[in-house]
């Protein structure tokens, strides 16, 4: 098994900020179980300069890392996400899981554990197999920003529906399954290449630029799945392996935006009485 994974890394004043991200993200592609190459896609040579002085070219020590340079002189420099597209059809034959992922975004061994647990079941009955991005209160709570109540609380999305598949309960995320990252195995991967939806202009939706190269093919407007679903450990408790972190932590209680939702309670299904045992499964994995 050989994964690869693509980031887009965008240079900017404010980018040695992003150092400590690279290195916990490093740090989690050493722990995984199998070798994993790295390609970092830029605007700036100095993108170079930047991991060479801090470090950072020997740091994945389970593959190779290489920073690609695009030029992007006279274009809108938020389409550096789609330049990763063409080098990642090239290698639709070369590795065994595919991930593209934001810079800022943390997956840890135990979101690809989970992954590859679940994911050909979900495939098999035509769904998407769901992530939240993570952020954490000063006190450590850890909220989700794909989950939140509006300003002034006339909308609170919540996850309701419930799917069963092969006598495992899931929860339907019909409210914002866009989570910055998407990852596939080949067989998949090979199937989104060939569709038109690997062309990103025609995924459907009102997504901003970015958020469009880290789509892939579970946009809530796209019918490629029938959803993004995420199993439960209880009926009101999400698998703690969907957990992604978004380092930046932009969110979390920012005054006057939406109020993000406690991971803890994203799902509202009918009362479990065993959903405070289940929410000890966090606790371990972390």
């Amino acid at each position: 098994m050989k994964i690869v994974k693509h980031i887009t890394f965008h240079y900017c004043e404010q980018v040695g900020e992003r150092v400590p991200f690279m290195l916990r993200i490093f740090d989690a592609v050493n722990s995984y179980p199998y070798p994993t190459d790295i390609f970092i896609h830029t605007n700036s040579e100095l993108t170079n300069d930047l991991f060479i002085t801090n470090d950072l070219m020997s740091m994945n020590k389970k593959g190779t890392l290489k920073i690609i340079v695009h030029d992007l002189t006279g274009q809108n420099p938020w389409y550096l996400p789609w330049k990763c597209r063409p080098l990642l059809k090239e290698q639709k034959d070369d590795y065994d899981i595919f991930m593209y992922t934001e810079n800022d975004i943390l997956i840890q061994k135990y979101c690809l554990d989970y992954w590859l647990e679940y994911k050909d079941l979900v495939i098999e009955n035509k769904y998407n197999l769901g992530f939240f991005r993570i952020e954490k209160d000063e006190k450590g709570d850890e909220y989700t920003s794909d989950s939140a109540t509006s300003p002034d609380g006339s909308i609170t999305c919540y996850l309701t529906k419930k799917v069963i598949l092969d006598g495992k309960d899931f929860v339907l995320n019909d409210d914002n399954p866009h989570c910055a990252f998407w990852i596939y195995d080949k067989k998949e991967f090979n199937n989104f290449v060939n569709s038109d939806l690997y062309d990103i202009n025609n995924i459907k939706g009102n997504y901003g630029v970015c958020e469009r190269s880290a789509l892939g093919l579970h946009g809530l407007f796209t019918d490629w799945y029938k959803g993004t679903i995420i199993p439960l450990v209880g009926k009101n408790t999400l698998h703690p392996g969907s957990r992604i972190y978004h380092m930046a932590n932009n969110y979390v209680h920012r005054p006057g935006g939406w109020k993000l939702h406690l991971f803890s309670d994203v799902v509202h299904l009918e009362e479990n009485e065993d959903e405070k045992e289940d929410n000890n499964i966090l606790e371990e994995l972390d």
